[in-house]
């Protein structure tokens, strides 16, 4: 349960910073 939990905060954390470096971007 940790580990699948952890995996699902590391997605959450990696769709924010694509998404922090679009607004970089732009």
């Amino acid at each position: 349960i940790y580990k699948s939990q952890q995996r699902i905060e590391n997605q959450i954390y990696n769709h924010y910073i694509l998404r922090r470096s679009e607004w970089i971007k732009i």
